[in-house]
């Protein structure tokens, strides 16, 4: 979605919309609250680049995602998942 229809939408100007997402103004409660629902998402979602700590929806989405998986297939997950951290923690430090 765009900055102008969610402006729009959530009845802020685009300025201000600009100014929220690049953390330059501070956004109310009541506002913060409807981009959510316009967006179709909560706020700890929203704001996750934020967040030192990983919440727990992410624990409920992995554990999601595993719940119908076979033994095997849940292996391979977990494999993967631990490579690609590995891969962003290396690219992060040699950046």
């Amino acid at each position: 979605m765009t900055q102008e229809a969610l402006a729009e939408l959530a009845d802020l100007s685009l300025t201000h919309i600009s100014h929220i997402e690049v953390g330059s103004n501070m956004v109310s409660l009541p506002a913060l609250v409807n981009i959510c629902e316009i967006l179709k998402t909560t706020a700890d979602r929203l704001l996750y680049d934020n967040l030192t700590q990983p919440t727990a929806y992410m624990s409920a989405d992995v554990a999601q995602c595993f719940a119908d998986a076979s033994p095997q297939e849940a292996s391979v997950m977990l494999s993967a998942a631990r490579s690609v951290k590995d891969a962003m923690r290396n690219v992060r430090l040699s950046v």
